[in-house]
């Protein structure tokens, strides 16, 4: 059995995968606060999951009744585009609204719900324990896909069952069979984490020039040790400076990716793979040397720029040919972006970047 934690598109990708290798799992998913407590997961099994088809997942199989765009949810607007056949929604509590509403509509029983964990609890086992409905003690693995520094996450990774069996999927948007294949075909001996470089207790981002003592203190303040051992090796370069990650993290190409190797080769395929974590972004963004400029509207899309064409050297912007991109125009592309509005929901920004820089580099 594998448990999949998160039912948001690279879960129900993942469990689309694992139905195509016969594999058994279920995924827990936490209802959005309107629908229920917070802290209340829900099973989703493989008959409903096989029910619809999930990869028109996002399109019409499973929300078929509610046109995403002009939907509005308790949590805020939501936009979206197509990408290789698929929906990105980046408002998540957005997608587990839909979803329980599609649940609702298909007057489809959901197959329990357990308390995850007692946020007032220090020892939070109670997942695992209560009424008989610790489940994840049948599990052979456990594969997180709920998204960055979640208490769910955090607490669950300092169980010491869980701990022997937790994959963490930080992709944010993308799944990739072949991180699964390992996982499982190692039986998932080790705890796999994604580290991104902001500490959990500020919210800031975690400077990638840290030498390795000052890591060595970072990572164990957090709990960061990986089986009582940390190791370290080099994954690339920032402005010609080492960046030190354990060599038992997976790193999987999300904020870490973007952050700490800006100027490295696994710039673009970072971007290509990950949203990159903006829930946490948007709160610590400013308080960093990647903060936006003032003339941007502080959102997503616009950091997304700041990022891609503000912060890239020189030699990677020639190497993606990126030089004619001025800052003139892209003042006038972010205009654009920012006049261009559907019944006040912003357009996911990358078709019109598309058309903007004239496919010059690779896109999600």
């Amino acid at each position: 059995m594998i448990y999949i934690i998160g039912a948001n598109v690279v879960g129900l990708r993942l469990a689309n995968y694992l139905s195509e290798l016969s594999l058994d799992y279920h995924i827990f998913d936490r209802k959005p606060e309107i629908l229920g407590e917070q802290g209340d997961y829900v099973v989703l099994n493989n008959s409903f999951l096989e029910k619809y088809d999930l990869k028109k997942i996002g399109n019409s199989a499973l929300i078929n009744d509610v046109d995403l765009v002009r939907f509005h949810s308790p949590y805020g607007k939501i936009a979206e585009i197509e990408t290789r056949g698929m929906y990105s929604i980046y408002d998540k509590s957005t997608f587990e609204y839909l979803l329980y509403k599609k649940l609702q509509h298909k007057g489809k029983e959901v197959v329990h719900s357990a308390r995850f964990f007692d946020y007032n609890k220090t020892n939070n086992n109670v997942f695992f324990e209560e009424k008989g409905k610790g489940t994840l003690r049948k599990a052979d693995v456990i594969i997180g896909c709920d998204g960055l520094y979640s208490n769910v996450r955090d607490k669950l990774f300092n169980y010491p069952l869980a701990k022997k069996k937790m994959v963490y999927c930080q992709l944010k948007g993308k799944f990739d069979p072949k991180v699964i294949d390992y996982f499982i075909s190692n039986e998932c001996k080790s705890l796999y984490r994604f580290v991104c470089p902001i500490d959990s207790k500020t919210g800031y981002f975690v400077s990638s020039e840290m030498s390795k003592d000052s890591i060595d203190n970072f990572v164990l303040k957090n709990n960061y040790d990986i089986d009582g051992e940390i190791k370290y090796k080099e994954i690339g370069n920032y402005n010609g400076k080492k960046t030190l990650v354990g060599d038992q993290v997976l790193l999987l190409g999300s904020a870490g990716g973007i952050f700490n190797n800006l100027s490295g080769e696994n710039f673009f395929e970072s971007l290509k793979s990950v949203d990159i974590g903006y829930e946490i972004v948007r709160n610590t963004i400013k308080k960093t040397k990647y903060g936006l400029k003032d003339k941007f509207n502080f959102n997503r899309q616009n950091f997304l720029f700041d990022s891609l064409f503000n912060n890239l050297d020189v030699k990677a912007k020639k190497r993606y040919d990126l030089e004619s991109l001025s800052e003139h125009k892209l003042d006038k592309l972010v205009a654009r972006l920012n006049k261009k509005k559907t019944n006040g929901v912003t357009p996911y920004p990358f078709e019109m970047i598309e058309r903007g820089i004239k496919k010059k580099f690779l896109f999600f």
